[in-house]
């Protein structure tokens, strides 16, 4: 436990730490400049988002249109008439 609390503290260690969290920073940094800054990350992100989820997309968006058709008395008629 000693050994763990110096080596935590030994200056050293804290340099050497930050280091490699700056190095990693930087790969990101890189990595943003190289998809066109945010609004190419927000398109890769986007993108695989929509790989991942797109079979859940299109039950989302009917649940919603359900739900949205419930809160009003012609939405439920329509609803039930539908049913029937």
């Amino acid at each position: 436990m000693e050994s763990l609390y110096s080596d935590l503290l030994n200056d050293e260690f804290l340099i050497d730490v930050l280091n490699g969290f700056e190095k990693f920073l930087s790969l990101i940094d890189k990595v943003i400049d190289s998809m066109g800054g945010f609004k190419g990350v927000l398109a890769g992100v986007s993108a695989l988002m929509l790989k991942i989820f797109s079979s859940q997309v299109s039950s989302t968006l009917n649940n919603m249109a359900y739900s949205m058709q419930m809160m009003t008395a012609s939405g439920r008629k329509t609803i039930q008439n539908e049913q029937a």
